[in-house]
């Protein structure tokens, strides 16, 4: 594609494709948030029986568990087969995955969707970082990779909106519209320069920033909150998206190392104070009732803090570690992150059970 385009335009054009990616890429951490208060619902529901508080988090853990491979697989293939042909397989993979999840009528095959769509989503996580990386000149790559987190950030808009007013089904066709779209704008991309090159043609982060979004209609509902799920969400993403726009007018200015310790900080913070009002819900301390709103604003300032370092990780990879070892370092980086968040999803059951005793006292 863009025979007739060459430079800076031709690596923006490639990357506006691999942003369809991204758009995927937030669209499907996020969906869980809203799909899941429909499963809940016997009305909105497309399964014939009410899922248990396990069953719901398998539902949304599995995604964790389809996406490990992905990393692993392209790390070999993509130096073998090329980039292209990776960014297509994962397209193609997410694209079955989500006519999967759609057509779903019992558990087992929204179980399989799940982790098709992860298996996808694991090899878009990698593979468009690794792309972007690797085409774009050094005067533009920080902005181009930092754009990652405005359009992952857009996702999960895209979500909210349409969950508040669509079904389950029509909610997950979005995921099968972009995923189509994504794979058949790979078609259109050029190889990247580094593989032709290696044919002779001349540190890991865990926010547990998935788990939060994934759990976030729970959290809103331990909470108590009176606000709708979908609209908290899209004010949330909302700021999120500010967080990313923010990101690269400052990553070439102020420096990368600058802006992850920031977020980090930001996003440490934050996570403390959840916990420590839910703690003190937990003990029934009455300051709590004063500060019913509290647990909208933290993952509002989360969320911002984590899309306004060079982040969003694995981006930092990309765009500091030599040509050659990008590939390695973001598929080191992708890998840690979906199994940190299977830990994390895996204590929702627990969690519940203990809401649950508190409330019989």
């Amino acid at each position: 594609m863009f025979p007739h385009i060459t430079g800076t335009r031709r690596q923006v054009l490639a990357s506006a494709c691999i942003y369809i990616g991204q758009l995927l890429l937030g669209f499907t951490i996020s969906w869980t948030v809203v799909i899941l208060p429909k499963l809940k619902d016997p009305r909105l529901s497309p399964l014939p029986n009410k899922l248990t508080e396990t069953q719901l988090s398998l539902v949304a853990s599995l995604l964790n568990i389809g996406c490990i491979p992905g990393p692993y697989v392209m790390a070999w293939l993509s130096n073998v087969k090329g980039r292209k042909p990776c960014l297509f397989l994962g397209g193609l993979i997410a694209s079955v995955g989500y006519i999967v999840l759609t057509a779903a009528k019992s558990l087992a095959v929204l179980y399989f969707g799940r982790i098709l769509s992860g298996f996808g989503i694991g090899i878009l996580g990698v593979m468009n970082l690794v792309y972007i990386g690797e085409i774009a000149s050094t005067n533009i790559r920080g902005i181009l990779l930092t754009l990652v987190g405005v359009t992952t950030a857009s996702g999960g808009i895209i979500l909210f909106t349409a969950g508040y007013f669509l079904s389950y089904a029509w909610t997950t066709f979005i995921g099968v519209v972009l995923s189509v779209a994504y794979t058949l704008a790979m078609l259109t991309i050029p190889e990247t320069p580094i593989f032709h090159m290696l044919k002779g043609d001349d540190e890991a982060h865990c926010s547990g920033f998935m788990a939060v979004m994934f759990f976030a209609s729970i959290i809103f509902d331990m909470a108590g909150s009176m606000i709708d799920v979908s609209f908290s969400m899209l004010i949330i993403t909302a700021f999120q998206l500010s967080g990313s726009s923010v990101s690269p007018f400052l990553i070439e200015s102020a420096g990368r190392k600058i802006l992850l310790v920031s977020s980090s900080a930001v996003c440490s913070l934050s996570m403390f104070l959840l916990g420590l009002y839910f703690y003190l819900d937990r003990i029934g301390n009455p300051v709590i009732d004063n500060v019913k709103g509290l647990p909208l604003v933290l993952l509002i300032i989360f969320c911002m803090g984590y899309d306004f370092d060079p982040n969003t990780p694995p981006i930092l990879p990309a765009g500091v570690v030599r040509s050659g070892l990008v590939l390695c370092a973001t598929t080191i980086t992708v890998i840690t992150n979906p199994s940190a968040q299977h830990g994390d999803e895996s204590f929702s059951p627990v969690v519940d059970s203990v809401i649950d005793y508190k409330r019989l006292l």
